[in-house]
């Protein structure tokens, strides 16, 4: 049994081995990019600093589902047959209900 991480390694073909220091570079990037008022929790304790590796607005999820669209991780890749295919177009429904609003919100950052 693998993790998605491990399953997100293998499907760009890196070694797991090099696993432990990408791990290790997102934790540190995440840790110099927090600027929450615990920020020293963060810096810390390791496990306090995964634990806020978490989605915490809806457009976070929106921009998440998004970006592992893009790398083709989907339920219908992960998942093939018509169940994994069900609940990809149930996400695509759910993520694009709005996408005027989505849209908008790219022009806005460009």
């Amino acid at each position: 049994m693998t993790s998605s991480f491990e399953r997100a390694l293998n499907s760009y073909g890196i070694d797991l081995s090099k696993a432990p220091t990408i791990e290790d570079k997102m934790i540190r990037d995440f840790r110099r990019k927090y600027e929450g008022g615990d920020s020293e929790m963060v810096i810390e304790d390791t496990f306090y600093c995964l634990s806020l590796l978490t989605i915490n607005t809806e457009d976070e999820l929106r921009e998440a589902y998004e970006d592992l669209r893009l790398m083709n991780i989907t339920h219908e890749s992960l998942f093939p047959g018509l169940d994994g295919f069900a609940k990809s177009l149930k996400q695509n429904f759910y993520l694009y209900r709005d996408l005027p609003h989505i849209k908008a919100k790219l022009r806005e950052k460009n």
